[in-house]
């Protein structure tokens, strides 16, 4: 998904659903909200965690740790009509291997690269 262009992180950068843990909320059922909300699917399963990166952002002087839990899952739904978050994303687009440079796009020196988890 292209995260639109006014976002405060990554603006115009191709990324994957993701979000944040919710107070209450256990890890499995942050990522199943987050798929449902960003994409319109529904979890099916979760087939491995591929990566846990810990990052931080820096926001008018403050410094603030984030945690990133990266899944593959296996989803249902329409794969070929996500229903993505107009004010969040402004497209969306399956990325194969050939396709793995345009992850790059939009991104600044010492951003964090999707890529990676090709």
């Amino acid at each position: 998904m292209k995260r639109s262009p006014d976002r405060r992180l990554f603006p115009g950068c191709w990324d994957i659903p993701g979000g944040h843990v919710e107070p209450g909320e256990a890890l499995d059922q942050a990522l199943e909200r987050e798929i449902r909300e960003e994409t319109g699917w529904q979890l099916e399963r979760i087939v491995t965690m591929v990566d846990v990166l810990d990052w931080q952002v820096e926001r008018d002087g403050q410094t603030s740790l984030k945690r990133e839990f990266d899944f593959v899952v296996q989803v249902r739904g329409d794969l070929t009509s996500p229903r993505i978050e107009q004010d969040k994303f402004t497209e969306c687009r399956w990325i194969g291997p050939d396709d793995l440079d345009s992850l790059r796009e939009n991104r600044r020196e010492g951003d964090w690269d999707i890529g990676r988890l090709s």
